[in-house]
């Protein structure tokens, strides 16, 4: 008897009771344009779950490649001896010591439950289910889900998914708060996974990336980081460039200061400028108005002038040495500006004095 139809019309929890009801033994396809998911049922009960790129072969094989550094031609090397048969796989893994029998349990119980649980997330698609025979070369490690038990830590993930994912993207980057001991061996994913999944954090993987380079699943992995910041064992380093207290600034003038100088330099050029004009007008009959509204002028454009170039120089000298210059003389030590160069030194033309 074959099941199918759309997701739209029935939702994968009521699928899911249906077979079990039934006691089905099969295999049910999801599809969703180019993705393809399937999940193996005997006699009604969940006994594996995978993608085409996420299946217990392909997470056992990291987890044997990664934590019990065996090679990649070992491990295929048996697994075509066994005639690609997972079941037979697993009982020559252990009876070979390449991992113990809590080990594999462990790992099959976890994976089987994060696949099975994380197709419920799909709303969209079309489904498919064929009863067939002999599924029980499926069934490793003994382990074996119950619908009702997938299918309400299915609803839980769910709705903590969503609220974890208000406050964590993938592009969030976790930096660890404060190093924790150096452990004896290294954290092991199935016996400390929050200890595995703090040991990936450099303070430079994107969650993305851990997920990628962790031998867990997505949603155990945020699941987990949600967990540790909680317990402020890690941050995320937006919130953590806030809490950084400002640096106090270097010792010498405040910016406010400058500008308040500058300003004073402005007000007594101006003065000088104008005191200058009218002691050259007064004192210097011979010479015709034109003349001296010409020198005016190139006094003038002198001195602003001047004011530019000093202005400029302030900027070089604050960021160059980090903290403003304390007078225009730094400015001309530091060979930013000449002496002939400071506003303040523009000549004032008195009787008998004419401006070169």
């Amino acid at each position: 008897m074959a099941l199918r139809g759309s997701l739209h019309e029935f939702e994968l929890a009521e699928i899911f009771q249906l077979i079990s009801r039934d006691a089905k033994t099969g295999q049910l396809v999801l599809s969703h344009q180019d993705n393809e998911a399937f999940v193996i049922f005997s006699q009604g009960a969940v006994v594996a779950a995978g993608t085409g790129e996420q299946n217990l072969q392909t997470i056992l094989f990291r987890y044997l490649m990664s934590v019990k550094r065996y090679s990649e031609e070992e491990l295929n090397e048996l697994l075509y001896i066994c005639q690609g048969e997972m079941r037979q796989f697993s009982q020559e893994l252990t009876k070979r010591n390449y991992l113990s029998g809590n080990e594999l349990a462990t790992l099959v119980h976890m994976t089987i439950e994060d696949l099975a649980c994380s197709l419920f997330l799909w709303d969209e698609g079309n489904y498919r289910f064929d009863s067939l025979e002999g599924m029980d070369e499926y069934l490793v490690g003994g382990v074996t889900f119950p619908v009702d038990a997938i299918t309400m830590e299915a609803m839980r993930r769910s709705d903590e998914w969503k609220r974890i994912r208000q406050h964590i993207s993938g592009g969030t980057v976790f930096s660890v708060v404060q190093q924790p001991p150096a452990p004896q061996a290294p954290a092991s994913p199935l016996s400390n996974p929050s200890g595995y999944v703090l040991s990936l954090i450099d303070g430079l993987t994107t969650v993305d990336g851990l997920c990628e380079k962790s031998l867990l699943l997505p949603y155990r992995v945020y699941e987990i980081l949600f967990g540790l910041w909680q317990n402020s064992a890690i941050s995320p380093l937006a919130v953590k460039r806030q809490q950084v207290k400002p640096r106090p600034a270097p010792s010498g003038r405040p910016a406010s200061e400058v500008v308040a100088a500058a300003l004073s330099i402005t007000a007594v050029a101006v003065w000088a400028a104008a005191l200058f004009c009218f002691s050259h007008i007064a004192g210097d009959n011979f010479l015709h108005q034109t003349t001296i509204d010409s020198r005016m002028a190139r006094a003038t454009v002198e001195f602003q002038r001047n004011v530019r170039k000093t202005a400029i120089a302030a900027l070089q000298f604050r960021s160059l040495r980090g903290y403003s210059a304390a007078n225009a003389k730094s400015l001309v030590l530091d060979h930013l500006i000449g002496h002939n160069d400071v506003p303040l030194q523009v000549p004032i033309a008195t009787p008998g004095n004419s401006i070169r």
